[in-house]
């Protein structure tokens, strides 16, 4: 199987062992050099991993077949989405869900609307004047 990592950590490291034991072809795509990473890949697109157009046309080209997403910066971008829409299944959520880790102000809502007890929303104030309102 023709696997891509997007990330270059050490988490994303860890997957790219694991797929390779496996057996998997690894694409990966990554900010930096992991020489790990690189080592077992066939192929590394170093790119700002944001860049979710320009990874999922590489993924494409190459003919990826799976894509696992690490870090949380792609899938806040909509990395899950663009790859899914070239036909690329992809192990991440979408923009949308993605916001449950990305947004807090998104998450404290759907927590409430939905009557889910969770952290309660604080402010920050300067001075006490402001504190007292």
């Amino acid at each position: 199987m023709r696997v891509l990592v997007v990330g270059g950590g050490g988490r994303e490291h860890a997957i790219v062992e694991a797929l390779r034991r496996n057996h998997a072809d690894v694409f990966a795509a990554m900010a930096n050099q992991n020489p790990g990473i690189r080592r077992a890949s066939k192929d590394v697109l170093l790119v700002n991993v944001t860049a979710v157009d320009e990874i999922a046309r590489w993924a494409v080209e190459r003919q990826v077949e799976l894509a696992i997403i690490g870090p949380e910066g792609p899938l806040e971008r909509g990395i899950t989405d663009a790859l899914e829409a070239a036909g690329v299944p992809t192990v991440g959520p979408s923009r949308e869900a993605a916001q449950l880790e990305t947004n807090k102000e998104f998450t404290r809502d759907l927590m409430r609307d939905h009557g889910i007890p969770g952290a309660p929303r604080s402010w920050a104030f300067d001075d006490r004047e402001a504190f007292s309102d």
